[in-house]
């Protein structure tokens, strides 16, 4: 309905401005337009359509142009005229072709009967247009906060289900933990790692976090993993402690760590080292693999694709990830600018 009527109200302007001039020019002259020629009276309402179409577009463009000016309301009275100003050029330019094909007007009277006609009309349906675009950028900008507002909610509810299902899970761990009998110092001591890792995981790690922060997880999580291998497993381990103090992303080298025991045989060796040199974070970590290599092995795997991803999106163009086969062992290297 709307687009009808967008390309119908050009028309209807222009059957208003002739009907208006022709009645008011009749009045003065007691000539009645209907007495004159039919294609005289069909050349002038042609003339009347395309200037009243040509005005509409100049309209539109100019709103369009200047959008969010009139949503604001500002410059109002400029803005009405310029309009004005544009309005009276396009009626001497249609006045001008009309007297050509069909020798009309003739006099100034003429000229002044259509400035006092069309000028009035023009601004009013200027309003018009301008009043429908701000009611349609009003409704926009409403619908735009209807969605705004349903998101939050529905974050909000998504932020209440992550601090449930963590507590729901912390209270379940400290259940088991007191229901293991004593003797099994292994399992009581696995649950406290884990409820430890968990922790730093969904509470601790809000934004950037300490090296001496990251560290402390990272033995945590070695501890924890040291339950499950074999204990022929040698770990050796050097964390420069100048990088207490430094901010990082966290849990940047879990997933290395946790790749290299996933994958660790042979010799059953492992070399983790962070250190600190100029303005860089230096990640090392190497690990002994079994012969012959299995397939699965081949395969960065989805912890590896995602550390490069996040990244990729928290250090872009300031970090360095490595990686190499040798013959029995793998090693990586992290490299992260900090300034």
């Amino acid at each position: 309905m709307n687009s009808i009527l967008r390309w119908i109200s050009p028309f209807l302007l222009a059957l208003v401005t002739t009907t208006g001039i022709r009645l008011i020019s009749d009045i003065s002259t007691s000539s009645p337009f209907w007495n004159r020629a039919a294609a005289i009276n069909l050349k002038d309402f042609i003339i009347s359509i395309t200037g009243c179409y040509l005005l509409d577009f100049g309209l539109r463009y100019h709103i369009r142009r200047k959008n969010n000016d009139i949503q604001k309301g500002r410059q109002s009275f400029l803005d009405y005229l310029w309009i004005g100003l544009l309005i009276f050029i396009g009626t001497n330019i249609s006045l001008v072709v009309a007297h050509y094909f069909i020798e009309y007007p003739n006099y100034l009277v003429d000229f002044i009967i259509a400035y006092v006609v069309v000028i009035p009309i023009g601004l009013f349906y200027y309003a018009m247009i301008r009043n429908t675009q701000i009611h349609k950028s009003y409704n926009e900008q409403a619908l735009q906060l209807e969605k705004l507002r349903n998101k939050q909610l529905e974050a909000e509810l998504d932020f209440l289900k992550a601090q449930y299902h963590p507590h729901f899970l912390f209270n379940a761990l400290n259940t088991v933990y007191f229901q293991i009998d004593e003797e099994q110092e292994a399992a009581k001591k696995t649950t406290e790692l884990l409820s430890d890792l968990l922790r730093y995981q969904l509470y601790g790690i809000k934004h950037e976090v300490t090296m001496q922060q990251e560290i402390e997880y990272l033995e945590t999580y070695i501890k924890f993993q040291q339950l499950r291998t074999n204990e022929r497993l040698v770990i050796k381990t050097d964390f420069d402690p100048q990088l207490n103090t430094q901010k990082i992303q966290p849990l940047l080298f879990q997933p290395l760590i946790e790749n290299a025991f996933k994958y660790i045989g042979g010799e059953y060796y492992l070399n983790i080292s962070i250190r600190s040199e100029v303005n860089q974070i230096i990640f090392r970590i190497e690990n002994s693999i079994p012969q012959p290599i299995p397939d699965s092995r081949k395969d960065k795997g989805i912890g590896i694709n995602n550390l490069q991803r996040r990244l990729e999106l928290l250090y872009p163009d300031k970090h360095s990830l490595t990686t190499e086969q040798k013959d029995t062992s793998f090693f990586a290297e992290l490299i992260i600018e900090t300034n």
